[in-house]
């Protein structure tokens, strides 16, 4: 073998590897977003599934309480009670969604990460 033919072997398996890394990386991404979608997914169904069942238990609690207080006394006190948990879910969002949302992403992209609090 002369030297042109192992400097051409040479780069031919440099742009193999080139290649395949860059398919690797492809991959891993494919496999992360894929990931990251299915979970957005999930959170989402269960956000929906949780608010479904906030306004049938708020719907339940009207209904009981309509023949006590009345139909307007009711509502009134089920927007009170919604306008709480609200505020409630506003105040404590960083510490509920904005630092699990971080960790967990951190987890699924780099399988690895600090719990320092």
């Amino acid at each position: 073998m002369s030297i042109k033919e192992n400097v051409e072997s040479l780069f031919g398996d440099a742009y193999e590897y080139l290649k395949r890394s860059i398919d690797g990386y492809k991959l891993l991404l494919v496999e992360n977003l894929s990931l990251m979608l299915g979970d957005m997914l999930c959170g989402i169904v269960v956000f929906v599934l949780l608010l479904v069942a906030f306004f049938l238990v708020m719907a339940a609690m009207v209904v009981l309480l309509a023949p006590y207080t009345g139909v307007a006394m009711a509502l009134l006190i089920a927007a009170f009670i919604t306008l709480l948990l609200a505020l409630l879910l506003y105040a404590m969002r960083v510490r509920l969604f904005v630092n699990s949302a971080v960790k967990h992403l951190c987890r699924l992209l780099f399988g690895v990460c600090n719990d320092e609090e």
